[in-house]
């Protein structure tokens, strides 16, 4: 309320949500879980993986054209967190734990 008017935001920091088909991947392994100081994201013609801790913030981004990757998370706080990995244009979300 500004001088006795409604006020409208117009410009904000939030980022629009877009669904996309999530699939499970046929292969796909994502271990240990529970994982210490890293975990392996594996899977024939991975090309994307991200890391997104439990309130949805992005802390692991890696583009790549192989197999598998070792993420390290000695600098991950304790917690869960959701990998998504992209193989084959296709998308998946799994959930792993950081102690």
């Amino acid at each position: 309320l500004i001088e006795d008017n409604f006020s409208l935001m117009t410009q904000n920091n939030f980022n629009i949500v877009t669904a996309t088909e999530n699939v499970n991947l046929s292969g796909l392994e994502i271990f240990p879980n529970p994982a210490k100081d890293n975990f392996t994201v594996k899977i024939n013609a991975l090309e994307d993986v991200k890391v997104f801790d439990a309130i949805g913030n992005l802390v692991f981004n890696q583009t790549l054209k192989s197999n598998s990757i070792n993420i390290n998370t000695t600098n991950f706080n304790k917690g869960i967190y959701f990998v998504q990995a992209t193989a084959n244009g296709n998308i998946s979300t799994s959930r792993i734990i950081v102690k």
